[in-house]
């Protein structure tokens, strides 16, 4: 199958700040534990370690955190928490992780979420053609 230049387009993640879960206060790191339920944590990742050193800590993609995961986190957040660290995860896995901010130890530690966007090339030239393909629609539809 063969797609004309003009309605091909090409989409990137553009990575923004860390932001705070709960009430983190950003301190200068030199390492991350990265905690991901997603289904390849790899290009964030790589991401990070521009700027810090980091370790993953996976989890499946889609993954229902559990009392034992935060348990794991902490165990493994604990193993290097005497240098300058703090704990990142994705926006999507923050969310998943809110049904524990009540526990002292989620209030207490680190915790960043790693905001992005999805960027498309040619921004006009694909709102534009969405914007025809759905008016063409909406006028059959009538």
């Amino acid at each position: 199958m063969h797609f004309p230049a003009e309605k091909t387009f090409f989409s990137h993640i553009e990575y923004g700040e860390l932001i705070p879960f709960a009430d983190a206060e950003w301190k200068p790191v030199e390492r991350i534990l990265l905690v991901t339920g997603i289904a390849n944590p790899i290009p964030l990742k790589k991401h990070l370690e521009q700027s810090y050193a980091v370790e993953l800590l996976r989890f499946p993609d889609h993954h229902r955190f559990t009392e034992s995961d935060i348990k794991a986190i902490r165990q493994k957040f604990d193993t290097f928490a005497s240098r300058p660290c703090a704990i990142v995860t994705t926006e999507k896995d923050a969310v998943r992780l809110q049904e524990f901010s009540d526990h002292s130890w989620m209030q207490q530690a680190p915790w960043f979420y790693q905001s992005m966007q999805l960027r498309i090339d040619r921004p006009n030239d694909f709102n534009e053609l969405v914007l025809q393909y759905v008016t063409r629609t909406n006028e059959r539809s009538r």
